[in-house]
């Protein structure tokens, strides 16, 4: 048998109305091209769910709709990188974004997460010396691979630390609905995100439909207006269905998505309370999203090689961290009996090294 903790794909079945939406939407027309930047009902609509999740101003005119939230976050790091040719980088970050950056010609710039108390935090001293004015800052919290959800603190500290050095700041929320522990502290919460930077959203986590590609972006409306001419040059248009099924369904985005959280908690309490049982690994505590990022005393690569030989999918470090090679990245949000026995697996193979 194959046990898969790579990927971080839900494993629940999408809200049965997401499904009856997709299932009308090519009777009710939708099936040709749209806006680049998406339907302008889908972008009122966007704009009053953000703003009832986070109390901020969203405008329609500020919200721009792309395929998945990959399409959104290329988009925008491309408009932003017109000014800002640096991109800082938390390390461990999630690949797709130095992956853009060195496409875009930016010189990517790492400051590292700090174990503190078995929970990652950014390192603020690194951070404040990394920032110019010629920076453009990515940040994921919840955050992928590790979990870490800093709190509100901490995330006030960075965006005023983007503040003061004339920097900006991408916030990529995509396990925004996946907190366990502490506090998620958006961009929008804040009454300047305007002049710090721009916000990444996706519905694929939210509502368990990753494969209907639907992302969107909150950011100025003179850069949606730039990243419409990158989305119409490229994909052309956000897919019809998606953007119908989306509509319909956000008025359930937050019931549903916490109702997973819910269930991805005991899942994560599983995972801890296995992998805790092994003297091979520091299990950091994830107080997020949908992995956990154990450190180990092998090289990871090696043994996620290993580990796939013997029927177990996990992700080494080397795919987030431009120095790590010890640590891996595990997926918690699958079935209960594939999360045990894949652990044990692991567990197993750590012991016969």
């Amino acid at each position: 048998m194959e046990y898969d903790l790579g990927i971080g794909q839900p494993d629940s079945d999408p809200p049965p109305m997401v499904v009856k939406a997709l299932a009308e939407a090519v009777p009710k027309g939708y099936f040709r091209y749209t806006s680049p930047m998406g339907v302008p009902e889908l972008r009122e609509a966007l704009a009053r769910f953000l703003n009832d999740l986070y109390g901020s101003d969203v405008r329609p005119e500020e919200v721009f709709v792309a395929p998945g939230a990959k399409g959104a976050l290329f988009a925008a790091q491309a408009v932003l990188s017109e000014s800002k040719r640096k991109l800082v980088l938390m390390d461990p970050s999630y690949y797709s974004y130095s992956r853009v950056g060195e496409f875009l010609g930016m010189e990517v710039i790492w400051v590292p997460m700090r174990l503190e108390d078995d929970r990652y935090r950014p390192d603020l001293e690194v951070l404040e010396k990394a920032l110019d004015a010629e920076s453009l800052l990515i940040i994921n919290f919840p955050h992928n691979p590790t979990g870490s959800v800093p709190g509100r603190r901490i995330m006030d500290e960075i965006f005023d630390l983007v503040l003061d050095a004339g920097a900006k700041v991408l916030s990529d929320e995509a396990y925004e609905m996946f907190v366990y522990e502490g506090e998620h502290r958006g961009i929008l919460s804040r009454d300047d995100w305007r002049r710090l930077g721009g916000y990444v959203g996706t519905l694929s986590k939210t509502l368990s439909v990753t494969g209907l590609r639907l992302g969107y972006a909150v950011l100025p409306e003179d850069l949606v207006r730039k990243m419409g001419g990158i989305g119409a040059s490229i994909w052309g248009c956000p897919s019809a269905p998606s953007q119908f099924a989306a509509l319909v369904s956000l008025g359930i985005a937050v019931e549903y998505g916490k109702a997973l959280a819910r269930k991805y908690d005991k899942r994560r309490r599983l995972a801890l309370s296995i992998l805790r049982k092994s003297d091979h690994l520091r299990v950091p505590v994830p107080e997020g999203a949908l992995f956990l990022y154990p450190r180990l005393d092998v090289d990871s690569s090696r043994l996620s090689e290993t580990l796939r030989e013997r029927g177990l999918k996990v992700i080494p470090s080397e795919i987030f961290s431009p120095a790590d090679r010890r640590s891996l990245r595990i997926s918690f949000c699958v079935r209960e009996k594939v999360l045990h026995d894949g652990l044990f697996l692991l567990l197993d193979t750590l012991d016969h090294l």
